[in-house]
């Protein structure tokens, strides 16, 4: 099977967290300050593995078809939104 360097699959899982936060009707609105875009660039190297972690539990790659196939935690969006939630609380006390 063909392989890829793990750089592009890093890539392309970044890009669809991206996605992700970007996407107000995946998160049922309840995020309204992304940490993925345009701060994601901005944010330390250890805080963008920590969010990785968070929300990927597993990435897998066929090489025979070429796909990339990621398994996201079942609870990982919504510990981020409360994460995020109780920041913003916080910065307003």
């Amino acid at each position: 099977s063909k392989s890829i360097p793990a750089g592009e699959i890093e890539r392309f899982v970044v890009a669809q967290i991206r996605r992700i936060g970007n996407d107000p009707t995946l998160l049922n609105g309840t995020l309204t300050v992304s940490p993925f875009a345009p701060d994601w660039d901005t944010l330390a190297p250890l805080e963008q593995a920590r969010i990785v972690q968070l929300l990927v539990e597993r990435v897998d790659y066929d090489g025979l078809t070429s796909s990339v196939s990621i398994t996201f935690h079942a609870t990982g969006i919504q510990t981020l939104v409360d994460e995020l939630a109780s920041q913003h609380q916080e910065q307003s006390a």
